[in-house]
């Protein structure tokens, strides 16, 4: 524009003037509405939408990988569904940082909500059972808001759940399993102690028909809650397997040495170590199951969530007319 330039004012409020343009009013999304969008998402999905969402503080994680730690917020509100915000590369002593764990500090629930701006959505976890939002750089994290602000933000009522329900909820997720209790089909999480180990060179059951040819494996039979199961360790899990049910005491050398030393047999039943195990189904009547991943059970969420109020029942945990597992 010059000095000449006419310049009109136009009667049309600014914020329908960014909407015309393509700049939609901002809304923050319930949990509820998170995991509806996150199930729709595909895996490899390459639009990903940055939305903002609100919810309570339930749980900070945080993960080692390699030479970087990411940093997990777990956030829920009164229906019991959660968002998973993954943070890598972040400053232990950012303010914002500390500002999230004194939040979680407060034993009243309540007061942990929280308001989050551009979480860009990925697809849903099945295996812990929650929406998975990434914090970029343009994310904000407001932790000032009062609740009547918060109500005014948002448009609507953000209920907190109950203290029994967040309980309930975190020793799920220590445990390990869907904090909706639902698996896709074939899949499925087993508790129990390794009470055989064979090499397949070695041990030919009826198994055999389920294993590709040029596959590696070995067979574990599984118990948990007076059932025997029987799982087909892929070659490439026989390092994860023998670390958890030996407590971190295998070391791999060689394929030599895993074929041959039947005392390693000995020592993964004499371990003791209470096993979790995510498992894909082979065969439905012949209680055959392949590994999908392998660590050490939380026997203290174990027992916390069977004595709870609430309790898991095994029909509530796994798929119609399937075994009793989780």
């Amino acid at each position: 524009a010059y000095k000449r330039t006419a310049i009109e004012s136009l009667d049309i409020d600014s914020r329908k003037a960014l909407q015309l343009v393509g700049y939609p009013k901002r809304r923050f999304n319930t949990l509820v509405q998170m995991n509806l969008k996150a199930k729709k998402l595909e895996s490899d999905s390459p639009a990903c939408p940055e939305l903002d969402c609100a919810g309570y503080l339930l749980k900070i994680n945080e993960v080692k990988l390699f030479n970087k730690t990411r940093l997990l917020l777990y956030l829920t509100d009164a229906t019991g569904l959660l968002l998973r915000i993954e943070h890598e590369d972040y400053n232990k002593s950012d303010s914002l940082i500390r500002g999230l764990r004194n939040t979680l500090m407060d034993h009243d629930i309540s007061k942990r909500y929280l308001l989050f701006r551009d979480i860009r959505l990925f697809s849903y976890d099945h295996l812990e059972g929650c929406a998975v939002g990434i914090w970029t750089e343009s994310t904000v994290c407001d932790l000032k808001k009062s609740k009547d602000t918060l109500l005014n933000t948002i448009g609507q009522t953000v209920s907190p759940p109950t203290k029994e329900n967040c309980e309930f909820i975190v020793h799920k997720l220590d445990l390990g399993i869907p904090t909706t209790l639902r698996l896709p089909k074939t899949t499925c999480v087993a508790f129990g102690y390794i009470d055989n180990f064979y090499a397949s060179q070695t041990a030919r059951g009826s198994l055999d028909y389920c294993i590709k040819p040029s596959e590696s494996c070995i067979f574990v039979d599984c118990f948990g809650d007076d059932l025997m199961i029987q799982v087909v360790i892929p070659h490439h899990l026989l390092q994860s397997f023998l670390t958890v049910s030996l407590g971190g005491n295998f070391v791999h050398k060689n394929d030599d040495a895993i074929r041959n030393a039947n005392f390693l047999s000995r020592k993964v039943v004499d371990s003791g170590i209470l096993c979790r195990l995510f498992l894909q189904e082979l065969d439905r009547e012949s209680d055959c199951y392949k590994l999908l991943e392998i660590s050490r059970a939380n026997a203290s969420s174990l027992a916390s969530i069977h004595l709870m109020k609430g309790t898991i029942s095994a029909q509530q945990t796994k798929r119609k007319n399937s075994k009793s597992l989780f």
